[in-house]
């Protein structure tokens, strides 16, 4: 889990660049603290792996965020620590009635 991530090659691009999550070595103990090598794995590779979510984030990092937060329980917002989009979601879900 302490090695580089492969990227999927796309044939569609929707974003120009890929963005790094920040502090992923946080997430990913965290992760492995709590839950161990077999059932990352396993979530990360049979559960999560199967699609492709869209974004400009790795698929694997995006399986350990929704993991760290199952774990910790934490709000969206408080997850806006690593993925600096989500503050800009939540200000627009806030200014919608």
């Amino acid at each position: 889990m302490q090695e580089e991530w492969p990227a999927i090659k796309k044939a569609k691009f929707h974003r120009t660049e890929m963005k790094e999550i920040s502090d992923v070595t946080h997430v990913k103990s965290m992760v492995l603290d709590r839950l161990g090598f077999i059932p990352s794995f396993f979530f990360l590779t049979q559960v999560f792996g199967v699609r492709d979510y869209g974004s400009p984030y790795r698929n694997v990092e995006k399986g350990l965020l929704l993991l760290y937060a199952l774990i910790t329980g934490d709000s969206l917002s408080t997850m806006s620590r690593y993925v600096l989009e989500f503050e800009a979601t939540i200000a627009t879900c806030q200014e919608q009635p």
